[in-house]
Parts: C-alpha cells; sequence; structure tokens
C-alpha cells in the first residue's frame, strides 16, 4: 500500500510539472503581438495612446498573462475642428460598448461621460477649448476567451464649428419640394429660422441637425427665390430655383350650385389656422399611399374651364370618381387634426404629418375617425359618396403634387443622414 502510495505521488507529480512546464511554455510564447490593435481615432483624427493594461489568455483563460505600460499625463493636442458632432472610431477588436470617452469644457464641466456607443447623438454645446480622455478596451467574458483590457488616450482640441445648409436639389419644378438640412448646429445655438420667398419652412430635429420642406406651389413663380437661415448667430444663404411648367387645360361639364352662405367664412375659421400649427416631427416614413381607388377626374395643377367658360380655375390636389362606398384611407402616418362636415368641402378630413405637412381630403361620403386619434398610413378614416374625393398636399398653406408623394419622389424624401 505504502508503495502505491508513493507511485500515485509521483504520478501525480509528474502531472503538475508536464501541466506546469506546458502552461509556462504557452506563457512564454504570449507576446504584446497578441494585444488587440491600438486603432483608435476621435474627429478623424488619430490617437496615441499614453498607457495601457491587458490581460491575455493562456489555456483559454485558466491562465492570464498581463502586459502594462504606466498612464502618463501627456495629452495629444489635435489642433482645430470643426465638427460639432465628433466621432470616435475604434479599430476592429475593440468593443464600442465597453468603451468610454469623456469630454470636459475649458470651465470644468463634462459635455460627455459615457460609452463610445452612446457619443452619436452628442452636439458639442459650443465653440471652445475641449480635454478629451478615451478609455477604449475590452472587458473579459464570452467563449473562447480573449485579451481584456484598455488603451489610454488623452487629448484636446479647439472646436471652431459653424454650421452648414445642405439643399437635397437647387432646382426643381411647380408643385416640387426642396428638403432643407441644417447641420454641424452648436448644441446651444438656438433653433435655426428660416426665411423662404417660396413659403413657410417648418423645421424638425433629426439626427445631425435639422430637416424642413421649401414647396414650390403650382402657381410658384418661374425663377430664384432666396433662402435664408439663421442659426446662433449665423446668417447662412441659398437659392431656390424654380423651373416653369406646363399644366394642361381641360374643360369640364356640370351642374353649377352656388356656395352656401357662409361657407368661405366657415373655411377660414376652421381650416386656416391648420396651416400654421401642428407637430414639428417628421412623423411620415416611405412613400404616400393614394387615398382612395378611381378615375382621376381632375388632376393637380391644371386649368379647368367648367361649362365652357373662358374663365379657368386651378385644381390645387387631385380629384378621383370613386365608387360610392369605397373606403378612404389617411396618405401616410400622422395625427388627425380636423374631421367633420363643412360647408365648402363636404366631409372633410385634416392629417398632421408633421413639420407642416398635412393631407386634406374633402367631399367624404362618410368618416370614420375623430380629430386627435393617430392614423397609420393605410388607415380608413371614411368611405367615399355620391361626388369626387379630393386630395390636397400642402406645406403649411402651399399646395404640392400629391403624385411626387405617392411615387416616393422628391425632397420630402430626403435622406440626410
Amino acid at each position: 500500500m505504502k508503495k502505491f502510495l508513493t507511485w500515485l505521488t509521483m504520478v501525480a507529480l509528474f502531472v503538475v510539472l508536464v501541466v506546469a512546464g506546458t502552461v509556462g511554455f504557452l506563457y512564454s510564447r504570449v507576446t504584446e503581438a497578441y494585444l488587440p490593435a491600438q486603432g483608435a481615432s476621435f474627429a478623424g483624427q488619430t490617437l496615441t495612446p499614453n498607457g495601457y493594461s491587458w490581460g491575455v489568455p493562456v489555456l483559454g483563460g485558466v491562465v492570464w498573462r498581463t502586459f502594462q505600460q504606466s498612464v502618463t499625463a501627456d495629452v495629444q493636442d489635435l489642433g482645430t475642428i470643426d465638427q460639432v458632432s465628433p466621432a470616435v472610431t475604434l479599430a476592429d477588436g475593440l468593443d464600442p460598448a465597453g468603451s468610454f470617452v469623456t469630454l470636459t469644457a475649458a470651465d470644468g464641466s463634462q459635455v460627455y461621460n459615457g460609452p463610445v456607443s452612446g457619443l452619436a447623438g452628442l452636439r458639442l454645446p459650443a465653440n471652445g477649448t475641449y480635454q478629451g480622455l478615451l478609455t477604449a478596451g475590452r472587458v473579459a467574458g464570452g467563449k473562447p476567451a480573449k485579451p481584456a483590457g484598455f488603451y489610454r488616450y488623452r487629448f484636446r482640441f479647439t472646436l471652431a464649428a459653424s454650421p452648414t445648409l445642405t439643399l437635397s436639389d437647387d432646382t426643381i419644378t411647380r408643385g416640387e419640394v426642396c428638403a432643407v438640412y441644417i447641420s454641424n448646429v452648436l448644441d446651444a445655438g438656438a433653433t435655426p429660422s428660416v426665411e423662404c420667398e417660396l413659403g413657410s419652412v417648418w423645421l424638425a430635429p433629426v439626427s445631425g441637425g435639422w430637416l424642413g420642406f421649401a414647396p414650390a406651389a403650382y402657381n410658384a413663380e418661374a425663377g430664384d427665390h432666396a433662402l435664408t437661415v439663421t442659426v446662433g448667430g449665423f446668417v447662412l444663404e441659398d437659392t431656390i430655383t424654380v423651373q416653369h411648367k406646363d399644366f394642361a387645360k381641360v374643360n369640364t361639364t356640370g351642374e353649377e350650385t352656388a356656395e352656401p352662405a357662409g361657407a368661405s367664412e366657415e373655411f377660414r375659421e376652421k381650416i386656416w389656422p391648420l396651416y400654421t400649427a401642428g407637430s414639428a416631427e417628421i412623423l411620415w416614413n416611405g412613400a404616400f399611399a393614394q387615398p382612395v381607388e378611381g378615375e382621376v377626374a381632375l388632376d393637380f395643377g391644371v386649368f379647368e374651364c367648367k361649362n365652357g367658360s373662358q374663365q379657368a380655375s386651378r385644381s390645387t390636389g387631385v380629384e378621383w370618381r370613386a365608387a360610392e362606398g369605397a373606403q378612404v384611407v389617411s396618405p401616410a402616418a400622422g395625427r388627425v387634426v380636423f374631421a367633420g362636415p363643412l360647408l365648402l368641402t363636404g366631409n372633410t378630413v385634416v392629417i398632421d404629418h408633421g413639420c407642416g405637412v398635412k393631407s386634406y381630403l374633402y367631399r367624404l361620403g362618410s368618416i370614420s375617425v375623430e380629430s386627435g386619434a393617430a392614423v397609420d398610413r393605410g388607415a380608413p378614416v371614411g368611405a367615399a359618396g355620391g361626388q369626387l374625393v379630393k386630395y390636397e398636399l400642402k406645406i403649411g398653406n402651399k399646395s404640392i403634387d400629391p403624385w411626387m408623394a405617392i411615387r416616393g419622389q422628391g425632397g420630402l424624401f430626403c435622406n440626410p443622414a
């Protein structure tokens, strides 16, 4: 029995020596070459680490080998940058969610302190000098085991930024829309304001700045129209050129009825205030739906001469001959801001799609929504009756071509990202 125990001890010792030797050999083979790449940049400029601490797994993490370089107080000077939302880019192997950055203004206030993954929505508050501290690394966990640790970067920079004005297209045709994108706006700057000869431009906050829409109505004057943006003490100017478009002249027949007494006054009282009120948020996404199925009786922008008259009126929308009872739907997501009968336009539904864009549906046979209701694209709002269903699409009080929205074309679908 004593000999057996002695033999067992020797075997165990031999195994320990073999394992220790193997671990020692593997440990010695692990070098700094196993560390993740040091690559990190801020606002497009490469950062130089001023210290690090990493653990590299040996035998799948049974043992870890540590590599360290003492963190110094050296600060890398990046000079002047012009990006209000500077991005941090990390090399492969570094985890944005496990990497952290702190940005401190000259007065000592922290303007950001959190993971790199949350930096995307940041807009620096003001021009001036900033200090930055980046800890870029990866935490332990997962299988197979990977190096865990961090690189440390210290840097400073001076922000000298000014806003930028971008148009989706500087030349549009009557009935079309030009998107106005204002980017690189300081967080402490005032909300931009826009003056445009074409009409009111509402602005919605979007990723990286503000987005609005300048309408060229069916009767917009051809030629150049000035656009001026004021934001945070900066004035930006550009020009939108409207091209002439010939609209057809059509002759229509039908019984002419006198306008009911008080119809225009009622319309002005209940509908006109909607031109300047509503959500600043962009609520639609993608092409608009055609609100009702049927034959087009009167198209957008055409000159209509009734019963042989030489006096032509202009069509501000599209009118359909829809079967009685045919479903009428919301062209896009939004909120109903009016639903009810009017002397001038019959059963009327107005839907606010945000950023000044609204759908006006006239002469419905019945209404199935109430004011204040949220609606999705294609949601039923009523049914056709015995009259032509008319659809007007407006930005503010300017009528634009509904077919552009239904086809998903033009500035309403500008994606600045």
